[in-house]
């Protein structure tokens, strides 16, 4: 994953910085960037929200954190239709890895409420299909 991430920085000319590491104890120093996007992960973190806390330190004044994961609170046939098309189509190891993520997690408005305890200002959700998008502003 890093490496197609650093491809596709490449591609786009973005400057991305990758580590491989704990999201609870990230190895970067307070204000370092600009934006952090969190894209899939925070249901499987043990302590998701020491990780935001982390995420958040980060950040520079004013940068953005993005996260993006499954609606825990997505309607029941939305999510079931989106079971069905993973089944017809995912090889076997995402599909057993998005059944667990279907049922983990955590709802939008869940989430808005941890970047708020993680000092991030202004989140706002935004709801597609089974997933969300939480965006939030460092003070």
């Amino acid at each position: 994953m890093l490496e197609l991430a650093s491809e596709n920085g490449r591609k786009y000319s973005l400057e991305l910085v990758d580590r491989l590491g704990r999201a609870e104890r990230l190895e970067f120093p307070d204000g370092f960037a600009d934006v952090v996007l969190c894209k899939h992960f925070i249901r499987l973190s043990p302590d998701p929200g020491q990780a935001l806390r982390e995420m958040a330190r980060i950040l520079k004044p004013g940068g953005r954190l993005y996260v993006i994961d499954f609606d825990r609170a997505a309607p029941p046939i939305r999510r079931w239709l989106l079971t069905v098309w993973i089944r017809l189509t995912a090889p076997e190891f995402i599909r057993s890895a998005f059944h667990d993520a279907l049922r983990t997690g955590f709802s939008a408005s869940h989430m808005v409420t941890m970047f708020h305890e993680a000092g991030l200002r202004n989140p706002r959700p935004l709801s597609r299909g089974t997933s969300y998008l939480v965006s939030g502003e460092r003070p």
